[in-house]
């Protein structure tokens, strides 16, 4: 409804913007606490933060949600929490 992002990356919790025309992604900028974590959970969030700055298209499949690059190509699947 407020086109807000928010949710956590692992270790860091994380806010921002989106807008949605059809399929089309487009994210603003993410901002982040600035809490470290262990080695491994730090590199996972490095992870997603860069494939978010990647994303293009959003795909409903079921109840999860694809989000793809511009080409097309899947590069993060989000599945809703049981």
């Amino acid at each position: 409804e407020n086109q807000r992002v928010h949710g956590n990356t692992g270790v860091n919790i994380m806010n921002g913007s989106y807008t949605l025309d059809g399929e089309k992604l487009s994210l603003g900028k993410m901002a982040t606490t600035m809490m470290a974590g262990p080695m491994e959970a730090m590199e996972t969030e490095r992870t997603i933060l860069q494939t978010i700055e990647k994303s293009a298209k959003i795909k409903a499949s079921g109840e999860d949600l694809q989000i793809l690059d511009a080409d097309g190509t899947v590069i993060m699947l989000l599945k809703k929490k049981q």
